[in-house]
């Protein structure tokens, strides 16, 4: 039988670690105030982007890309460009293909990334929303 022992001792078959009167296993079993304080403080030090929105506006200027993720649930997704954009921007939705939008027409598909390039001179502005929640403006 081999003994292990890493700043513990070894009791009958079972290596534990003592902390005072208390093992380790022992004081595992409680909630520890310091480990919830620590999930807390690396939890508030996410970026806003790793709690994304499933639904945004986005402007583009000439040339411009951008990236963004809505989480890691995949959604149907609807990407429309507005009919104020300049012209056409390219459109992708997760995994799908590339789609040129012109100003006023959408893409549908299933993803959770979705991708914007800006194929004109002037601004473009592109929304887009999951498809499984109402629309903003019905919440009104």
């Amino acid at each position: 039988m081999r003994r292990l022992t890493f700043g513990g001792t070894f009791l009958q078959g079972r290596a534990s670690l003592h902390t005072g009167n208390k093992t380790m296993s022992d004081l595992s079993r409680r909630p520890s105030f310091a480990a919830a304080l620590l999930l807390a403080a690396f939890a508030s030090a996410l970026p806003g982007s790793a709690l994304s929105q499933t639904f945004g506006n986005i402007t583009l200027l000439a040339g411009q890309s951008r990236q963004i993720s809505i989480g890691p649930t995949f959604r149907d997704l609807r990407v429309c460009n507005d009919l104020k954009s300049t012209g056409e921007v390219v459109v992708k939705i997760g995994s799908s293909w590339d789609r040129t939008l012109k100003p006023g027409l959408c893409a549908q598909d299933r993803g959770n990334m979705l991708y914007f390039r800006n194929l004109t001179l002037g601004t473009a502005k592109i929304t887009y929303r999951s498809l499984s929640e109402a629309s903003p403006r019905w919440i009104r």
